[in-house]
């Protein structure tokens, strides 16, 4: 599930912007603190000193929410970015994620485009948070392991 970055302006204190639960009428974070969803991906598409759309002040409200300990990885704009280096906006939103996550951090990237279509992206990542590879058998969802051949590893 990939709801907007932003519950509610005013959650946490000082956040402004569009309202998923006002405006799609979606409670998002009713969801995420029943457990009625098996991961968690917020849209936090703002640069991370965003004001008013703080990337890790949202970031860490969700994880408050995140009650029922379901997979919370944020959704990162890696096309769009409003940044002059997305390159490395994006590393260090990796990286403060695994901060704020430990080691249940993970990130999922909109789009593909925003990988492949920036020549500094994908050495900037391989050369720094994406340097070690992950083990997927390790990823639950619902208490189901995933097996290794349920992912495309890309070389």
């Amino acid at each position: 599930m990939s709801p907007f970055g932003i519950w509610r302006p005013g959650y946490p204190e000082g956040v402004v912007g569009s309202s998923q639960y006002d405006e799609l009428y979606a409670d998002a974070k009713l969801w995420l603190n029943k457990g009625w969803v098996d991961y968690f991906s917020p849209q936090l598409y703002w640069p991370i000193e965003s004001k008013g759309q703080p990337f890790e002040g949202l970031l860490n409200w969700w994880k408050s929410e995140n009650t029922m300990n379901r997979h919370l990885w944020p959704g990162l704009n890696t096309v769009e970015i409003k940044s002059s280096d997305r390159p490395t906006e994006i590393k260090n939103q990796i990286e403060i994620s695994r901060q704020v996550l430990g080691k249940d951090a993970g990130e999922i990237h909109w789009s593909i485009a925003g990988l492949t279509k920036n020549a500094n992206m994908l050495p900037t990542l391989k050369n720094g948070p994406y340097k070690e590879s992950t083990d997927p058998e390790n990823t639950l969802v619902k208490g189901c392991p995933i097996t290794g051949s349920d992912f495309i590893h890309y070389g």
